[in-house]
């Protein structure tokens, strides 16, 4: 996605890459647009779910076009701290548009810390040379039983041959 242009200002946005990934902001009215692939890692993940649901099967259309696809977004309306919020999303491109604010308003994606991280690196990479020492040990078994079973089928055959 590139040259998105802002649904209410209507001026180009401007990329922000960040570790949870890429987001579009208007410098004019600090807007936010956010694909939901990505904000999956900004929001809770059944905030991103409710939202979704929302846009299928609660949601009019709304009077801003997309930034990407410029196809008339869906507006719909939730919740938060009691307070009526209403989003816009593309259901083609999935890219919502937060007004100034809004994003920062929902809760946060559980993040693993970084000790966490490393632990659970740890221990899948002693796991999984568990588990290639494992297959590597029923190889070699298998390799040592070739000769008895060549011997088992030259058997089988001459014993064919000599029934002839």
């Amino acid at each position: 996605m590139s040259n998105l242009i802002c649904p209410v200002c209507k001026t180009s946005l401007q990329p922000k890459k960040t570790p949870k990934g890429a987001l579009w902001r208007c410098q004019k009215c600090s807007g936010v647009a956010v694909n939901l692939a990505v904000l999956r890692n900004y929001l809770n993940e059944d905030i991103v779910k409710e939202f979704w649901l929302k846009t299928i099967t609660d949601s009019k259309p709304s009077d801003r076009r997309c930034p990407c696809c410029v196809q008339m977004l869906k507006e719909f309306t939730t919740s938060k701290d009691n307070q009526q919020i209403s989003l816009d999303l593309c259901q083609n491109c999935q890219l919502l548009w937060f007004d100034k604010d809004e994003l920062e308003a929902f809760p946060k994606a559980d993040s693993v810390p970084p000790c966490e991280i490393s632990q659970n690196s740890a221990s899948a990479s002693v796991r999984l040379e568990a588990e290639l020492e494992a297959q590597l040990e029923n190889q070699e078994k298998l390799l040592e039983n070739i000769p008895a079973m060549s011997i088992t089928i030259l058997r089988i055959i001459i014993q064919l041959l000599l029934a002839l």
